[in-house]
């Protein structure tokens, strides 16, 4: 398959801040880009990134970014694919690998092209069995690769009711003109993460706003998790040995530096009572309050810089 054959960039900004993460890197970059065959920009942060510069110089047909213009991680990602030609952007995670059994690349690149969904999820294929079924029940058409449904305001709101599950995952692969937009809205309001990293992005459960979008599921699972189960016992890579090396401790801690669960949630008591139930709910209430804070500040000065950029920016001839 030729990589002029569709419209597809791999795109990825991590942060590699442990040998664990670097080997989970060197480990599943080299199978992605096997998998599609397609341009790659690949942006890194973190005390590794030298390292991970020199992996990639080694593997071909990458362009590698290192650390960050911009306070958040929406608006490097913003800034990094605003002018790429391709029309859809897999979005990377060191700790995803594609599944053996997925469906042939092409088949789900010619798909994509004749169904154009605006989100196709790659990951937690086993968690979101329950979304496809809500989707059936909308009539969703299936194809050899993909589930396909356009959904309503009022179809996401009861998915997310009767699942609980996300429609807007950042393991997905994305038109590239829906993931800008996403990226550039200051949703959500209420911020369970910090705007520094990527699950920022990610929308509740019953959000709406982006109605109507096309939203896909893989027929046969695409991408699966290192070292999670995510709600899944058993799912992940390491538990059904997929992973060469499953005595690798797992983590599951997506706070940054300045969360109050971060740096204080290890003094909690153990056990459910209601003392230690109380400080964990302030503790996460103390994080929602701090990352919706810094969020529309941030949010002001990357849209500033971002504004500046965009004015300065000169087409290419080509």
């Amino acid at each position: 398959m030729n990589s002029n054959d569709y419209s597809l960039l791999v795109y990825g900004n991590v942060l590699i801040e442990s040998e664990r993460k670097l080997d989970f890197f060197r480990f599943t970059l080299p199978l992605w880009i096997d998998f599609w065959e397609a341009p790659t920009i690949i942006r890194v942060r973190g005390r590794y990134a030298r390292e991970a510069e020199d992996f990639c110089s080694k593997l071909g047909n990458i362009e590698f970014r290192t650390g960050s213009e911009y306070f958040t991680w929406r608006a490097q990602v913003g800034a990094d694919l605003a002018h790429v030609p391709q029309t859809y952007v897999f979005q990377y995670f060191e700790d995803h690998m594609p599944h053996p059994d997925a469906s042939p690349p092409g088949q789900i690149l010619s798909q994509l092209r004749d169904q154009e969904p605006d989100i196709l999820q790659y990951s937690w294929h086993p968690s979101y069995l329950p979304f496809r079924d809500v989707l059936l029940e909308f009539g969703a058409r299936t194809y050899s690769s993909m589930m396909v449904q356009t959904m309503s305001r009022s179809m996401l709101k009861k998915v997310g009711r009767q699942t609980g599950l996300y429609s807007i995952s950042l393991t997905s692969v994305f038109k590239r003109k829906f993931f800008l937009r996403l990226l550039g809205t200051v949703r959500p309001i209420v911020r369970r993460f910090d705007p520094t990293a990527p699950f920022d992005v990610e929308q509740r459960a019953t959000s709406s706003w982006f109605a109507p979008i096309r939203f896909a599921l893989p027929v046969k699972e695409l991408g699966t998790c290192i070292d999670d189960d995510h709600l899944v016992p058993g799912s992940s890579a390491m538990s059904r040995g997929l992973f060469p090396d499953s005595e690798i401790p797992r983590e599951f801690n997506h706070h940054s530096a300045t969360s109050f669960r971060k740096n204080f949630g290890h003094k909690i008591p153990t056990g459910t009572g209601v003392f230690p139930v109380a400080l964990s709910r302030i503790l996460t209430l103390l994080d929602i309050a701090l990352y919706s804070v810094r969020s529309p500040i941030f949010h002001f000065i990357d849209s500033h810089k971002s504004n500046s950029e965009i004015k300065n920016h000169k087409p290419s001839k080509n």
